[in-house]
């Protein structure tokens, strides 16, 4: 695999390019979850079809409140996505959403993170999976279209036990 789609490398470079803006997200966090959090910065790659040439790498950035009993992330790129829609529900380190979408559909999200890495300073590196599906009635069955992905976060620090799969 080329180093440049592993995920912890995509994670490092969009890392670079984000740390100057965590900062700033910090007070619409902690308002959010009421209370201090974990920041991570990351990336997704995802793929519709599973080939190499169908990948669309994304910059996202998560959250969780910085508590034992948290069991909530919040899914985000800039401070305007900091809303409670997009706090998605964790058990035992198995985070989802469902939204209702307007024409009638509904869209499942899944995401599991898994501790990766600690690093100097606190740091610590989550990987991800998700997939995210739209279900669309038909006139005798379920519509569904859905893409997975694959990922990589780097936390400013360890993400609460409620949001991280066990190893």
């Amino acid at each position: 695999m080329n180093n440049l789609t592993h995920p912890i490398a995509a994670a490092w470079l969009l890392a670079a390019s984000f740390v100057p803006s965590i900062a700033s997200a910090s007070e619409a966090l902690e308002a959010l979850f009421g209370g201090s959090v974990v920041q991570c910065i990351g990336a997704m790659a995802w793929s519709e079809t599973g080939a190499a040439d169908d990948l669309n790498v994304e910059p996202l950035r998560i959250a969780a409140r910085d508590a034992a009993d948290a069991d909530g992330i919040a899914i985000f790129l800039g401070e305007e996505d900091i809303i409670e829609d997009n706090v998605w529900s964790c058990v035992d380190g198995l985070c989802t959403a469902n939204v209702a979408a307007s024409g009638n559909s509904i869209t499942t999200n899944t995401l599991q993170l898994r501790k990766e890495l600690d690093l100097p300073g606190g740091e610590v590196v989550y990987d991800a999976i998700a997939l995210f599906m739209i279900f669309v009635p038909g006139e005798d069955a379920f519509e569904i279209e859905g893409t997975s992905g694959k990922g990589a976060f780097i936390c400013d620090g360890e993400l609460p036990v409620g949001v991280v799969a066990s190893p």
